[in-house]
């Protein structure tokens, strides 16, 4: 196998492991890194995949524009795109700070 990287003093990290031989067949194991990019590029380049990622981000951005409407803040249409796009990262920080402002003693 090779990397674009191959040079790279990471490279022995990088490299298919072989696990055991039984009956002259070797069974490999895929290094952890490879695993997730394998996994990745076969799951973004998945049409239903991308689909439903976006439908995700764009309830979440519907949900998180209403509760940040109401608190005052107004969203203009580059934080939805963001929103919809960083979802996760987006829906995270909203429930960190929500469950913070809940449980202060303001």
């Amino acid at each position: 196998m090779t990397y674009a990287f191959s040079g790279n003093k990471y490279k022995k990290y990088l490299e298919t492991q072989k696990i055991y031989c039984i009956f002259r067949e070797n069974y490999f194991i895929m290094n952890p890194l490879e695993l997730l990019a394998v996994v990745f590029i076969e799951d973004v380049t998945d049409l239903q995949t991308v689909c439903t990622y976006f439908l995700i981000g764009t309830i979440v951005s519907a949900l998180l524009e209403g509760a940040i409407t109401r608190a005052g803040y107004p969203m203009e249409w580059s934080d939805r795109f963001w929103v919809v796009l960083g979802w996760p990262l987006a829906a995270t920080i909203f429930i960190y700070y929500f469950i913070k402002g809940f449980l202060s003693n303001d």
